[in-house]
């Protein structure tokens, strides 16, 4: 699994963003590859703001589980 983190509801930029595709199209041949995915905070952690995976909103419980591959 890849996760790119961004702060203060930071996107990837341009070049970002292709890299990340060339990243995916080549990792998933890889039978153990879990995704990419792009995880935000509203500020600077889970502990001072919202949090997004995915551009869905979750919380730090839900955060935890899906690091732990629960």
């Amino acid at each position: 699994m890849l996760v790119e983190e961004k702060r203060y509801n930071s996107k990837p930029n341009f070049a970002q963003h292709n890299l990340f595709k060339i990243i995916h199209k080549v990792a998933c041949n890889d039978s153990n590859y879990r995704g990419m995915h792009l995880l935000v905070f509203e500020n600077t952690s889970p502990d001072d703001g919202k949090i997004f995976l995915d551009k869905k909103e979750i919380t730090r419980d839900e955060l935890i589980k899906f690091l732990r591959f629960e």
